[in-house]
């Protein structure tokens, strides 16, 4: 199935079925990333496969602990390369900073997490690292425009 036709899907369905679509696109993209000229970025930095590489466990290591804030200096460090530079780097192949990319990606598994209805919004702030329920609650209307419990109501 394209994505177009997903669009039509149920907010319900969008939710199980987009998050299968990412890998797909992400396994493609990595299959694809050999045969992609990468000499080069946008700010003519060459691009090396120790660098992609350092990119990709610095993304693997934020989505595999969404929970808590990564530190994004002792992430940086562990690659080995420039700090300035494997963060312009970082921005340029994933379309984030890299605080960003966490943010993104940790406000769509709490997205998930509240849809699945096996948790209180406390339970969830509390998971996800968020200081008091009013803090999650702020934080989610500022990425999905309504909040958790209208969210709730909304799409189910």
């Amino acid at each position: 199935m394209s994505l177009t036709e997903i669009i039509n899907y149920s907010t319900i369905l969008k939710t199980k079925i987009l998050p299968v679509k990412m890998q797909e696109l992400y396994y493609m993209f990595l299959n694809g990333i050999k045969k992609v000229d990468t000499s080069t970025t946008s700010h003519n930095h060459k691009v090396t496969e120790e660098q992609l590489i350092a990119l990709f466990n610095i993304r693997q290591g934020i989505l595999e602990n969404l929970n808590e804030r990564p530190d994004v200096g002792d992430l940086v460090s562990k690659s080995g390369i420039d700090k300035t530079l494997i963060q312009q780097l970082f921005h340029e192949v994933f379309g984030y900073t890299i605080y960003n990319f966490y943010m993104v990606n940790r406000m769509e598994r709490v997205k998930n997490v509240l849809l699945k209805g096996k948790l209180s919004m406390s339970e969830i702030a509390e998971k996800f690292g968020f200081s008091h329920v009013q803090h999650f609650s702020s934080t989610f209307k500022k990425y999905f425009d309504e909040s958790p419990s209208r969210f709730v109501k909304l799409n189910k």
